[in-house]
């Protein structure tokens, strides 16, 4: 029997694939990062093909805002950078929470990429998510400890730089803490 699942060109969509928000109420202790089977199992659950390989693209942090000819990182809003933390704090707003942007550089038509934010958050509202790759997509705040993950299909476009953003919409007063993004190539 053929395997029914679309592969990322056959979907024709040019949009972010929510992997899956997991949360850890009530605790500050941050999700675990994802290997090649966790991430290919929320790719497949997705309704995509499982991936046959997934290789570290970048990963930033207060304490890594740069990785040459890879990427950096932009702190819009933010209240601390703590580079001992690592973290960068947000400061508490009643809408506009902060913003990170991630500056992907050297990207190339064909690369297609898994996102993992790893962020603390206490208030209720909004995740934005935004490339320039793709249509942008909301999921809910969750309590506290947060994974924000999702795939960016093939790239379409060959002009090198890639921007991805976070961006807190707090449906009152809130405040966050960005701990880290992990950056990985995934190949089909």
């Amino acid at each position: 029997m053929p395997d029914k699942k679309p592969t990322l060109k056959q979907a024709g969509k040019l949009q972010f694939i929510p992997l899956g928000a997991e949360a850890k109420k009530k605790t500050t202790s941050l999700p675990a990062k994802r290997n090649l089977k966790a991430t290919g199992d929320l790719i497949a659950a997705a309704g995509y093909k499982f991936p046959k390989a997934m290789a570290p693209y970048l990963f930033l942090n207060a304490a890594h805002t740069k990785v040459t000819d890879k990427g950096w990182l932009n702190a819009i809003n933010c209240r601390n950078i703590f580079a001992d933390g690592p973290n960068i704090d947000f400061v508490p707003q009643d809408s506009f929470g902060g913003k990170i942007e991630v500056w992907m550089e050297n990207v190339t038509q064909g690369d297609s990429f898994t996102i993992q934010f790893r962020v603390i958050c206490g208030s209720s509202g909004n995740w934005k998510i935004s490339s320039s790759e793709t249509a942008q997509f909301q999921t809910a705040i969750g309590p506290v400890s947060q994974s924000i993950d999702f795939l960016i299909p093939p790239v379409t476009s060959n002009y090198g730089l890639v921007l991805i953003s976070l961006e807190a919409l707090f449906s009152n007063y809130g405040s966050w803490v960005f701990h880290d993004v992990t950056i990985n190539k995934i190949s089909y």
